[in-house]
This record gives structure tokens, sequence and C-alpha cells, in this order.
């Protein structure tokens, strides 16, 4: 009898360092389901929040090719200021967010708005406590 408990107390610790093995790796990894309570987390305080601002050319696109790039800047209206690496700078004499809804509604291939950001900031945000 006694081996069988030990052996019952066993299997339910296994499973238990499973689930918790699983949870871990399913939220560390992968970003699925809820925190551990026990994580670090950081905490903001009103005064670290840091301005965006957009940059010069307001409007950015990820494309193949130039000739993609050169497309879509047909499509908006707007105009192409360069293409680097699949990645395609516009400029627009237009509220940046309004060209990107009305591209939205029209279907067209997808818009971002270009924000510089300084990595100093950045860094300061994720000190943990």
């Amino acid at each position: 009898m006694k081996k069988k408990m030990w052996a019952v107390g066993a299997i339910a610790v296994m499973v238990i360092i499973a689930v918790f093995g699983g949870w871990y790796v399913a939220f560390c990894e992968f970003g699925i389901g809820p925190a551990f309570p026990f994580l670090p987390m950081a905490q903001l305080e009103e005064g670290d929040m840091i301005s965006v601002e957009l940059a010069d050319h307001p409007l950015m696109a990820l494309t193949e090719t130039q000739e993609q790039a050169q497309e879509i800047a047909e499509l908006y209206g707007i105009e192409m200021i360069s293409f680097e690496e699949g990645i395609a700078v516009y400029d627009t004499d237009q509220d940046p967010y309004d060209v990107i809804t009305e591209g939205e509604k029209k279907g067209y291939p997808a818009l971002s708005l270009n924000y510089v950001r300084e990595a100093d900031e950045w860094n300061s945000m994720l000190e943990f406590e």
C-alpha cells in the first residue's frame, strides 16, 4: 500500500511540474496564455512616457521591388522618396493618418507610419524592478 501511495504522489508531482513547465514555455516562448504572477514586470511612470514623432517622410511600406513601391505611390497619390532593402519611404502633403485610412478603405497595399525613436529612450523603458 505504501508503494502505491508513493507512486501516486510521484506521478502527481510530475504532472504538476509538466503543467507549470508547459505554461512557462507557452507564455515565455510563444506569448500564449496568462502571465505568471511572479514574473518581473516593467513599471512605467507617467514621466517615463516618451513622445513619438513622425519622421520627415511620414509613410513607409514593405515591398519586394522598387517597381512595387512605385505602384503603391501611384495608387495613393503620394511621392516615393527612397527604396532600400525592401522598405519604401513616402512623403505626402495630406495628413498621413488620412492617407492610410483611405488606402485601407480602398483595399490598397498597407502603409505604415514612419516614426522617429531613439535607442536610449527604449532602453530606459525596459528596466525591470
